[in-house]
């Protein structure tokens, strides 16, 4: 099913982004409508482009930084700081 594919290439964007920034950070919500307008403006950019490989890459950070967000509030909302559904 092609959004299996979908999840499977945002997830692998999640991992690198931890990678890059830590696994532990922390976003700054009052940042994120910032850092969001700036991941659409490269989505936009990269269509104005007419660069598909770019509009993909970008579509995909945009969709991370989005599930990064997310995630956080997600584990906030179990009162953890790391995942609430992972299996130790």
């Amino acid at each position: 099913m092609i959004q299996d594919l979908v999840i499977s290439e945002l997830k692998d964007r999640r991992l690198e982004q931890d990678k890059k920034w830590g696994s532990k950070r922390t976003i700054d919500y009052q940042k994120v409508p910032r850092i969001l307008g700036e991941e659409y403006g490269e989505v936009c950019r990269a269509l104005n482009e007419e660069n598909p490989a770019s509009f993909k890459d970008e579509l995909k950070d945009c969709a991370a930084f989005c599930m990064a967000t997310l995630e956080q509030i997600i584990k906030e909302e179990y009162g953890k700081k790391e995942d609430p559904f992972s299996v130790d």
